[in-house]
């Protein structure tokens, strides 16, 4: 077995991180003759609720891992002196690790082979959403991961062009690896009634999970919907995801505000995290799904959508167009009259004779994709560590 480091910070609010994490894991323990083991390393204030998210494999807990503690301290300002990460090398390699992955550089001078991971290149996309300061350090750390790292991962042949845009020189490091999220549901999905009372709506629905960060462009729904309710026809949205954005942490409330002011706050009906099964039970039942996202490295939220067989209205951005399956409807990403349009065009001809996937059917569809996923991510261990794959 070829051990695999993997650093999981459960402090950061990014839940589409720890959900990546979760389906790549799920994915390699379904892998015929698997030869990469993961080991998870996480920090020893770490719950074991927390741990339990990745039971079943290794984990290592750390105190140099805790981002306030005196050995986090030390560990970042003798990275700053010498241009390497000296202790989490030491701890990695105390574990036998083989390869580092999914993390930041561990400086020039590491004796650990890495394997860099670059979701997307948000920040240079849409500088307006980041502050100076964030912007100087997302640009050092990648420079410093393309540098640094044997490959970088990227989930599109559009983030892997953004890339070599960043960095020229690293565009032979790049290697694309499409993402397939861990969707197997744990029953089948929860009745429609059922949704509607705990969550109290009535009625046909689009359905839109995305956190709430503004480059995810909830206000383009917004707007769209108060062009439909002026026009007679209004139209009600669920929205599902984190409320924090980290970066604004005024954003929720204004967006709400904005939702009011337009007179559209029972059409927009924002949700919150919700549990997994109602997730994938509300995209099920759903007319459609939306992403008007004005980023995205690769769209979990239209990978789910597809394992589903639901209709999709998406922003037209380069990834968008990449995961493209031919059932998919696009709109301009900051145009909300027509992005009512296809709202409304998806409403009159509901497809509720459209086939409802059921989950037995869901399992069986999406492990071939899985598979694929589990078995691209060995292929690149397996180029960096230099071990041949078994035959």
């Amino acid at each position: 077995m070829i051990r695999v480091g993997f650093i999981i910070d459960f402090g950061a609010q990014w839940i589409g991180g720890l959900n990546y994490f979760r389906s790549l894991f799920s994915a390699l323990r379904e892998l015929p003759a698997r030869q990469v083991e993961p080991v998870i390393f996480v920090s020893n204030s770490v719950s074991r609720d927390q741990e339990s998210e990745f039971s079943g494999w290794e984990i290592v807990r750390s105190r140099i891992l805790k981002s306030s503690s005196p050995a986090s301290a030390l560990r970042r300002g003798l990275r700053r002196i010498s241009n390497i990460d000296f202790m989490t090398t030491s701890l990695m390699k105390r574990n036998d690790i083989d390869v580092l992955s999914h993390y930041r550089s561990l400086g020039g001078y590491s004796s650990l082979k890495t394997i860099g991971w670059i979701p997307d290149f948000q920040h240079r996309l849409l500088p307006q959403f980041f502050s100076e300061r964030e912007l100087r350090f997302r640009d050092k750390e990648f420079q410093l991961t393309c540098k640094n790292s044997d490959v970088v991962i990227v989930s599109s042949e559009s983030a892997r062009a953004d890339l070599s845009a960043f960095c020229r020189e690293a565009s032979r490091k790049a290697r694309v690896m499409h993402f397939i999220p861990q969707l197997d549901p744990v029953g089948p999905f929860t009745d429609l009634d059922s949704l509607q009372a705990k969550y109290n709506f009535v009625g046909q629905y689009l359905f839109l999970p995305n956190q709430f960060w503004a480059h995810k462009n909830h206000r383009v729904v917004i707007e769209a919907l108060a062009v439909l309710r002026a026009r007679g026809r209004p139209f009600l949205v669920l929205a599902t995801g984190n409320k924090e954005d980290y970066r604004n942490p005024g954003f929720f409330s204004s967006l709400m505000d904005e939702s009011k002011r337009l007179g559209v706050h029972d059409d927009f009906r924002a949700l919150g995290v919700v549990p997994y099964q109602d997730m994938l039970s509300l995209m099920h039942h759903s007319t459609a799904v939306l992403n008007p996202s004005l980023c995205e490295g690769w769209s979990t939220t239209v990978e789910e959508a597809k394992a589903l067989n639901k209709p999709l209205l998406l922003s037209d951005i380069p990834v968008h167009r990449e995961q493209n399956n031919g059932e998919l409807v696009y709109f301009p990403a900051n145009n909300p009259k027509l992005l009512a349009e296809a709202i409304l065009n998806c409403a009159i001809s509901n497809q509720e004779a459209r086939h409802k996937i059921t989950p037995l059917e869901l399992s069986a569809k999406h492990k071939v994709a899985r598979i694929a996923f589990a078995r691209r991510y060995q292929e690149i261990v397996c180029e960096v560590t230099g071990i041949s794959l078994a035959k």
